[in-house]
């Protein structure tokens, strides 16, 4: 009776082992894609400037009331910890034409994007 218990036992170890696996497994995929960044935003260069403008492409833009920008490790940050003149963003407009998001991406994302890689987002599309 106790070898029988003990093989049980054994086996849904070795279950849950094989569920923990298949877990991290997935886990390491999707960091290898990277974070989720929204396949309908548009790529650009981002040049700081004093507030509530910003600069991207050339042109000067404004930021909305709740505007988030998020860095390379997808912690939003403020406008005043970015530093650099050309910054490889993706960014979103409000319906009001104004600045609400901002990714600042890694060259390697710049590049994927660039060359025509749209993102494998996980986030909602939202037109």
């Amino acid at each position: 009776m106790q070898a029988n218990t003990k093989s049980t036992a054994m086996r849904a170890a070795g279950l849950y082992f094989g569920m923990f696996l298949i877990l991290m497994i997935s886990k390491l995929s999707l960091a290898a894609e990277g974070r989720p960044l929204p396949a309908n935003a548009i790529l650009g260069i981002f040049s700081p400037s004093a507030l509530p403008r910003i600069v991207i492409d050339g042109q000067g833009y404004l930021l909305s009331a709740g505007a988030q920008i998020r860095n390379q490790n997808n912690l939003i940050v403020q406008t005043s910890n970015i530093s650099g003149p050309d910054i490889e963003v993706l960014y979103k407009k409000s319906r009001q034409g104004q600045i609400d998001r901002i990714w600042i991406l890694t060259r390697a994302e710049f590049d994927r994007i660039r060359s025509g890689v749209k993102p494998a987002s996980v986030m909602p599309v939202i037109k």
